[in-house]
């Protein structure tokens, strides 16, 4: 992955919606994540965005992509982030900042 395209997938993931509510639990050993924790997520590409399919904590994180069922048209991105409570008309979720992106796997054409 070329510094040019890493620093792409940061800035994209950057805000990227992680759940609703205040709070996640880890994939591997379910502990509640809030606001201000690190956390390594596996993230795809859709249409308009991403879709955050899993979040774990320091402790469980996962160090690369291998495993990872791919799927036609979808990008995959391994990070490191911080989760930010994020609060607009009585709605609150969590999202993600200060992305390190660890691994990328590039969509199928």
């Amino acid at each position: 992955m070329t510094a040019e395209f890493r620093v792409d997938v940061e800035t994209a993931l950057r805000g990227a919606q992680v759940d609703t509510g205040e709070m996640v639990h880890c994939l591997g050993c379910t502990a509640q994540l809030f606001e201000g924790r690190p956390v390594t997520v596996i993230a795809r590409t859709r249409t308009g965005g991403w879709d955050v399919e899993a979040v774990f904590c320091a402790q469980c994180a996962p160090d690369e992509l291998a495993g990872v069922e791919r799927r036609d048209s979808e990008g995959i991105a391994l990070a490191e982030a911080e989760l930010a409570t994020v609060t607009r008309r009585q709605q609150v979720w969590l999202s993600l900042v200060l992305v390190d992106v660890l691994g990328w796997i590039e969509p199928r054409r």
